[in-house]
């Protein structure tokens, strides 16, 4: 039986960050997706469904938390993990995300790609 590749939405509108993400993600063995936009988050999730979203929070048209407002208001989404993934430090945001589960929070910054996909396979319960 083959075995089927985890998906990973990756809602991220740095073009740069996001082809690292990939590359790294694709190597780890997992099927990537990305939207560059929190507006196009909850038709992409419900198209892709996903087994894990990484979410950043400061995006151009629509940011992370109104994404997270959504999927919260959703239970047919809101079972998806997510990890927040950005460089927001501030405990202004940090206060804004405890209303969230959120699976994990992570820094940019502070995380490799191996770090992230370690995340991601804690969170799947993935050897």
């Amino acid at each position: 039986m083959k075995k089927t590749k985890k998906k990973i939405l990756l809602i991220e509108d740095n073009e740069l960050i996001s082809k690292v993400y990939r590359r790294g993600f694709t190597d780890a063995g997992f099927s990537i997706f990305r939207i560059e936009d929190g507006q196009d988050a909850i038709p992409a999730i419900r198209k892709i469904k996903p087994d894990i979203i990484l979410l950043d929070l400061i995006m151009p048209k629509r940011d992370g938390f109104e994404v997270l407002e959504d999927i919260e208001q959703n239970p047919e989404l809101k079972i998806i993990p997510i990890i927040i993934l950005s460089n927001l430090e501030d405990d202004f945001y940090k206060k804004d995300l405890e209303k969230y589960k959120a699976a994990g929070n992570l820094l940019k910054s502070d995380n490799s790609i191996q770090d992230v996909v370690n995340e991601i396979n804690l969170i799947l319960k993935i050897n």
